[in-house]
């Protein structure tokens, strides 16, 4: 439950800044994360988490959560994980 509230509570502020808006959609209609904003300018990181179905962050994260050209699978190092 901890977990849950404070996801509610970081939406929350994101709605109160006015970020959420900026927060692109996937094609499933999803929100990406917020590290996604600036995708379109190319000043965006990616997130090899997100690549590989294992970011548990979501829409928290800091990294872009859109697969760029020429993107590959990158190992994860087991202490990353």
């Amino acid at each position: 439950r901890a977990a849950t509230d404070f996801t509610e509570q970081f939406v929350k502020k994101l709605i109160i800044e006015g970020t959420i808006q900026q927060i692109p959609i996937d094609s499933e209609g999803m929100l990406t994360s917020r590290g996604t904003i600036d995708h379109m300018s190319g000043q965006c990181k990616p997130c090899i988490f997100w690549y590989k179905d294992m970011c548990k962050r979501s829409i928290m994260c800091n990294y872009c959560h859109v697969v760029h050209p020429g993107q590959r699978r990158k190992r994860i190092r087991p202490s990353k994980r």
